[in-house]
């Protein structure tokens, strides 16, 4: 699987479902997947958090550097609650 599909499909699975091979293929697919989004998503982030402190080293900025993309997803959601300007 080249890519994440549409996955309205597993909520419509029943428990007799699991005892299908293609389906428990298909599972195992959609893991492999989400396990190499997680890996690019961490490697994105190492990368930005290198590059930010090259930027500040250079220009003594105060660019945030992220230990995990954890941290970046959190911070994505601060940024998004704060109140739009008006």
């Amino acid at each position: 699987m080249s890519e994440l599909r549409d996955l309205k499909w597993f909520d419509s699975l029943s428990l007799r479902d699991f005892d299908n091979h293609a389906v428990l293929a298909e599972i195992a697919e959609v893991f492999k997947a989400v396990a190499r989004l997680q890996y690019g998503l961490n490697e994105s982030v190492k990368l930005q958090s290198h590059y930010a402190e090259l930027l500040n080293m250079y220009d003594h900025g105060e660019r945030i550097q992220f230990d995990t993309s954890e941290d970046w997803l959190q911070r994505i959601e601060q940024i998004r609650s704060r109140p739009k300007p008006q």
